[in-house]
């Protein structure tokens, strides 16, 4: 599961973030919240439809993800274009770059901070070679614990 509890405070969040959702961005987000794997735009569009009962163009639903992925509130995983929220949003501490732990069984992800420590070290790994690192965001695909379980039974 992406998140262990729901998100009560999330205008908190945005006017903390100087962010506003409108009503489709929210539903957006409640839609994400709501999902145990991460989604595309099209499942989006589908579950968006179902839950509120009323359509919206995936072209609509791109530019709002992409709202709420440069707001922090949303996280693209660029290997499988789907989309999560952010699992740390109730977190006191401010976090770096993300890994995300991905089954390739289930599809559930988990989402681990990496410390500054490694991601400074990665920077500097990546300057020393004359790269300019754009994003630094690992998407590592295999099994979760759980299916681990199952398979071995």
């Amino acid at each position: 599961m992406i998140h262990s509890k729901p998100i009560n405070n999330i205008d908190k969040i945005c006017q903390q973030k100087g962010i506003s959702l409108t009503q489709k961005r929210h539903n957006i987000f409640d839609v994400l919240l709501s999902s145990m794997i991460p989604l595309s735009a099209y499942d989006i569009t589908d579950i968006y439809k179902n839950k509120f009962v009323t359509s919206m163009p995936t072209m609509s639903i791109y530019r709002i993800l992409e709202f709420l992925t440069g707001s922090g509130l949303v996280h693209k995983l660029e290997s499988t274009n789907k989309y999560i929220a952010c699992s740390h949003l109730q977190c006191d501490h401010e976090h770096t770059n993300a890994q995300f732990l991905i089954c390739n069984s289930c599809s559930e992800v988990e989402e681990v901070a990496l410390t500054q420590e490694l991601h400074h070290q990665i920077e500097v790994g990546a300057e020393q070679k004359g790269f300019k690192l754009e994003a630094l965001q690992f998407e590592l695909h295999g099994t979760c614990k759980t299916c681990l379980k199952k398979q071995s039974h």
